[in-house]
């Protein structure tokens, strides 16, 4: 599979714009992974403290998720038009799920990465509705649930099992169309993204990988 260098991307919408349609809003760089960068990201920390560092991978910077009996994760606070960039982008990798857990229930809630796409509805940014695109154990993929602490996050399970484990698998969803789909949000803006690497439910030792996410029109 193909990896693309944010670095790259940034060179191609920024010094100079020309491969752009004309018109099109350029991609919105939300977690610029492969320059060692997390600015404006914040932990988040719920059960212990999941390890989070730079990992020199297929020639370009990752950061990788060391979590050993802990939760905690990591959340920017950005307010992303969907009407001009609905489209999230990123990559991920693990290296082992959960196994035989019931990951609707609260002592198998466990994934080895997590994304959250966050839409602010509280005082209290993470008390809010959001989306949570997992890798599963189990469930089948783009199966659905309610999670099993905060019934106001819909958890979407994009891939499942082991069979591609130690790969980069790239993901590619439409925010705008999932928001009405799973969580009946008709809504113009998000206002945060989140990644998660946990395992204090099943007390498991899980090393994960995530790359670049940003916006595109497209």
């Amino acid at each position: 599979m193909r990896v693309i260098d944010m670095s790259l991307v940034i060179i191609l919408v920024f010094g100079g714009n020309k491969t752009l349609a004309q018109g099109t809003p350029p991609p919105v760089v939300i977690g610029a992974f492969s320059q060692q960068s997390l600015s404006g990201w914040q932990d988040q920390i719920f059960n212990q403290t999941t390890q989070y560092q730079w990992q020199r991978e297929d020639a370009s910077w990752v950061l990788a998720a060391h979590s050993h009996n802990s939760a905690s994760g990591k959340i920017k606070k950005i307010r992303i038009d969907l009407n001009q960039t609905p489209m999230l982008n990123w990559r991920w990798k693990i290296t082992r799920t959960a196994g035989t857990v019931n990951e609707q229930l609260k002592n198998g809630d466990d994934f080895p990465v997590r994304v959250y796409v966050i839409v602010r509805s509280s005082l209290k940014f993470w008390q809010t509705k959001a989306l949570c695109y997992v890798w599963a154990s189990q469930a089948l993929p783009l199966t659905s649930w309610p999670n099993a602490y905060n019934q106001q996050i819909m958890m979407v399970a994009l891939e499942s099992g082991e069979n591609l484990a130690t790969r980069w698998v790239t993901e590619k969803r439409n925010i705008k169309e999932d928001l009405a789909y799973y969580l009946k949000i008709h809504s113009r803006y998000i206002d945060g993204i989140a990644i998660m690497t946990d395992s204090d439910n099943t007390q498991q030792v899980f090393t994960s990988y995530y790359g670049d996410l940003y916006f595109t029109a497209e």
